[in-house]
């Protein structure tokens, strides 16, 4: 009996014993199921929810492509009077006047030094025809450091009346001044006609001269390149790719003497000319005539210029020819026949994004912004879209006050996004 009661005990303190442990796994298990359920969970939402983003920011889509080609021009041709040497006292680019000299025809070989003043004194006498009275030209003598003194005291006594128209006419005269005394340098006070005399005396020192004075008005250019006669505005709108192809054969070559009746220089309109270029017919397949482009001489200029598209030719051997007519002025593509440009067929600002960013909701096209972690539907109106982006302007709403604006976070990819649902 005794050993009876002593095993009964001792099955008892073992069932006591072994309770804790099974409340444990028990528990264990039970948070093992919960920590299970939540991370399944938080996986499916993330699955479900899981999107990309992109920041709206200011942006452009430009549509183009490079080419080379030719400037055709309205421009009169200056011919040699006679064989020798050609020297111009006007530089490359400058808009000269009709009738007015801009350079000469020598018999030999002039003094480099000596053109130099006969450039410089025809330069004097070209800026200051007309600025002064009496065609009477300031240096910078004791005359001109007077009134210089004296219109900066002006200026300060009027400064001090609060008068600031005075002090904008005080400013504008005395900057006329400065550049005046700038320009003379050190030379006397002299007038047209003597100024004039030094050019007389100047043109005998170096014999047997003749002057060309410009039979229009425009932008002179000395390059000549044999191409001038072919690179009119003459039936631009006949123009074949076999025209320029053959252009393409011409030798451009220049000398430094002239003959008698050979091209001297031209003087250019750069109101009216256009550029012509040969391209694949793929690359102008959606170009119409009539249509805007600009065009940017990337040798020559950071800036491009607006231009006209007024011919484009049949397709010849994959081949088709524009021509692009501008009146803008461009530095420095008056003087060559030949010039390389990038048309910019299409330019757009605005704010860039994918163009998977897109949706069309009850009609509205407009984009998914993330506000307070919930996407919000905002119209926008698109400006222009290609296979990868879009740019776009914020549309205006119904009331509600919501619009795209710039750094919004906009919904690039998602699934099921609708307006108002939670995504984060």
């Amino acid at each position: 009996m005794l050993g009876s009661a002593v095993d009964t005990e001792l099955v008892s303190r073992s069932h006591k014993k072994n309770k804790p442990h099974k409340v444990r796994r028990i528990i264990y298990i039970v948070l093992a199921v919960i920590v299970f359920l939540y991370l399944a969970a938080a996986i499916f939402v993330s699955l479900r929810n899981n999107i990309t983003t992109a920041y709206a920011l200011n942006g452009s889509i430009s549509e183009s492509f490079r080419t080379s080609g030719y400037v055709l021009r309205e421009q009169e041709i200056v011919n040699a009077p006679k064989d020798g040497f050609f020297e111009s006292v006007v530089s490359e680019g400058d808009r000269v006047k009709k009738g007015q000299v801009v350079a000469y025809m020598f018999d030999t070989q002039p003094d480099p030094s000596l053109m130099e003043r006969l450039r410089e004194t025809h330069s004097l006498l070209r800026s200051k025809s007309g600025e002064v009275d009496s065609n009477v030209y300031l240096d910078e003598g004791s005359g001109t450091k007077a009134i210089v003194s004296e219109k900066l005291r002006n200026m300060s006594d009027v400064r001090a009346e609060r008068n600031l128209k005075t002090v904008r006419k005080e400013k504008s005269e005395l900057n006329l001044m400065l550049s005046r005394k700038s320009e003379l340098g050190d030379a006397n006070v002299k007038t047209a006609e003597q100024l004039r005399g030094e050019i007389d005396g100047l043109k005998q020192q170096a014999g047997g001269c003749v002057e060309i004075v410009a039979p229009v008005g425009g932008i002179f250019s000395s390059g000549i390149d044999n191409m001038e006669d072919k690179l009119t505005m003459d039936n631009i709108d006949s123009i074949s790719p076999s025209f320029i192809t053959e252009l393409d054969k011409t030798d451009i070559s220049t000398s430094d003497t002239v003959a008698y009746g050979q091209p001297l220089c031209k003087i250019v309109n750069n109101y009216k000319w256009a550029y012509v270029t040969l391209v694949d017919e793929e690359k102008v397949a959606d170009l119409r005539e009539g249509a805007s482009v600009n065009l940017l001489f990337y040798d020559l200029a950071n800036d491009s210029v607006k231009g006209t598209v007024v011919h484009i030719s049949d397709a010849d051997n994959g081949k088709k020819a524009v021509v692009i007519n501008t009146n803008r002025f461009v530095d420095g593509v008056y003087s060559s026949s030949r010039a390389n440009a990038e048309i910019i067929l299409v330019k757009v600002d605005g704010i860039r994004l994918p163009v998977s960013c897109l949706h069309v909701q009850e009609g509205v096209t407009g984009v998914y912004v993330v506000r307070l972690d919930t996407a919000k539907f905002v119209p926008v109106n698109v400006k222009y879209k290609n296979e990868q982006w879009t740019v776009v302007s914020a549309a205006e709403t119904d009331g509600s006050g919501s619009k795209l604006q710039v750094y919004d976070e906009v919904i690039v990819e998602g699934k099921n996004i609708s307006d108002g649902k939670v995504v984060r």
